[in-house]
């Protein structure tokens, strides 16, 4: 039995690549998403050929982020914006463009790889806010400094960040002692319907936050929340403990 196979290797072009992030620039400064202006993207975008799968990468993203902020144009169901999230990072990892590695770093850090998002996004708000996590959750015995942001994209950042991912990313880029007065403010955003990757980051913030300011139940509250996902045991493990430690 003989089997043909036919291989197709597109290399993207400069120009083409720098094409479709100008048609990208176009759409992201009217400040509107929605399926008219994906649309008129994937149209603009299209005559730059050798870039398909960039141009791909990206629309699969922008079509997960209607899905997640729920438009009511979106043709796609809530739940599907995971698989378009995790299809647009895959797409987009061969491409060491900013554009790429910036909507690359949103989505990991939405699906709380927090290593991963800072390596695609250092120096920026998004790898200073993930670098922090990632500490909490490799050691809460070693204190973690909230480094300084160093990049200059955050006009990029914030044109391809949904409003839940940007409201944590505010609080979690603070100090603790400025969050203090907002733990109200962030417990009643943890009650809405967030996905559960965003209610994972919060419970971790809160946890810290009342721990801090040695709220000892409720920074116990947030980390029994989570003691039963394997990807952030060890803190709330770490945090009960502590607890424990405190009240003896």
């Amino acid at each position: 039995m003989e089997a043909q196979f036919e291989l197709e290797i597109r290399v993207a072009s400069e120009h083409d690549l720098r094409g479709v992030e100008e048609q990208f620039r176009r759409m992201a400064i009217t400040r509107r998403l929605d399926m008219r202006a994906v649309e008129d993207f994937l149209s603009g975008a299209s005559r730059f050929g050798s870039a398909v799968g960039y141009c791909g990468g990206i629309c699969a993203y922008l079509y997960g982020l209607l899905a997640k902020e729920r438009a009511p144009d979106s043709s796609l169901p809530y739940e599907a914006y995971g698989a378009k999230f995790a299809k647009a990072a895959e797409e987009l990892a061969v491409y060491d463009r900013k554009l790429a590695r910036t909507i690359g770093g949103v989505v990991e850090f939405h699906f709380n790889h927090f290593l991963d998002a800072g390596r695609l996004s250092p120096g920026s708000r998004l790898g200073v806010v993930a670098s922090r996590y990632a500490a909490w959750l490799q050691s809460r015995t070693q204190p973690h400094r909230l480094g300084g942001v160093t990049d200059d994209g955050a006009r990029i950042e914030v044109l391809v960040t949904d409003w839940e991912t940007e409201q944590i990313m505010r609080w979690a880029s603070r100090p603790l002692a400025d969050l203090v007065k907002q733990t109200r403010d962030i417990e009643l955003f943890l009650k809405r319907d967030l996905a559960e990757f965003d209610r994972v980051k919060l419970h971790i913030l809160l946890g810290e936050v009342h721990a801090f300011a040695g709220n000892t139940e409720a920074a116990l509250e947030h980390a029994k929340a989570l003691r039963n996902l394997s990807a952030v045991e060890l803190w709330a493990e770490a945090v009960i403990r502590d607890a424990g430690e405190k009240n003896d």
